[in-house]
């Protein structure tokens, strides 16, 4: 029989944080706290590696100094939300700007530390950086604009032969104005189409 005895606090303090440490210092994800008016409190080198900047250049910023201010807004309202009671963890996608300027989209889920009395101590953020992810939306947006606009070139190309077509005959031109106003439709629906990201539009 193998009896585990207790270890000591001593002993299970250092073990506790041995895991935090860990567990903050994985490569996966960026792991920050931070004080409840945003100033940065600990992070992990991960995420100094997501928005560019060594632990030394991030002293002194809080994490306003380095979000696009598109996306602030956003950034206080979760703040509040977390403060407030009324919400227990948030994720949202948001800008942080690196330290070469240039922007990066991660993916954010923050909640808040309080004390067994409750009072707010610190936000616990993960950051996962989604870059790749969002350079491919965009440039699967791109593609489809594009094929809109040269589908919507075609059709228009098509109405103006009718055009030509018809000549001075009243029955031609009725029926290429009748044909026109197909073009037109298609048009419309392939508006539509676009709209709803090729799944589909309603009927009516």
């Amino acid at each position: 029989v193998t009896i585990d005895l207790p270890r000591s606090t001593e002993t299970g303090n250092r073990a506790n944080g041995d895991l935090f440490e860990a567990t903050f210092n994985t490569e996966g994800v960026g792991i920050v706290h931070a004080s409840i008016t945003g100033d940065w409190l600990r992070l992990n080198d991960r995420f100094c590696e997501i928005v560019g900047y060594d632990r030394a250049g991030l002293i002194g910023k809080s994490f306003a100094d380095i979000s696009h201010e598109e996306d602030l807004a956003q950034d206080f309202e979760v703040m509040e939300g977390l403060l407030s009671g009324q919400t227990r963890h948030v994720s949202f996608e948001k800008r942080y700007i690196r330290g070469d300027g240039a922007p990066v989209w991660v993916q954010l889920t923050v909640s808040l530390a309080r004390s067994r009395s409750g009072t707010p101590e610190y936000f616990i953020a993960i950051i996962d950086d989604i870059m790749e992810r969002k350079k491919a939306e965009l440039l699967k947006d791109s593609l489809r604009d594009e094929l809109s606009h040269r589908s919507k070139n075609l059709l228009t190309v098509i109405g103006s032969m009718l055009s030509l077509l018809a000549g001075e005959d009243a029955g031609e031109q009725a029926l290429a104005e009748r044909l026109r106003s197909r073009i037109k439709a298609l048009g419309l629906a392939n508006d539509l189409i676009v709209a709803q990201e090729w799944r589909g539009a309603s009927l009516a």
